[in-house]
């Protein structure tokens, strides 16, 4: 388990979409709790940068620099 697994959790219950480096951007498109997996789409993206918000998020959360955050994501 990564130790961001819980704040990208918490970021996207709270926005419902977070894009991920390199990987791709997760939506929630039903209503939380999750009931079924239609309830949330994977859209692959190679090229595709961590969202600032996710970034923004676990900086305030763990009170650390931004630009260390990003660095850790990547």
């Amino acid at each position: 388990m990564n130790r961001f697994d819980n704040y990208i959790t918490g970021y996207l219950q709270e926005n419902k979409e977070v894009s991920l480096d390199k990987i791709g951007t997760i939506k929630i498109t039903g209503s939380l709790p999750i009931q079924d997996e239609q309830s949330v789409t994977f859209l692959y993206d190679k090229k595709i940068t961590t969202s600032e918000g996710l970034i923004n998020f676990i900086a305030e959360k763990e009170k650390k620099n931004k630009s260390l955050i990003a660095s850790d994501l990547e």
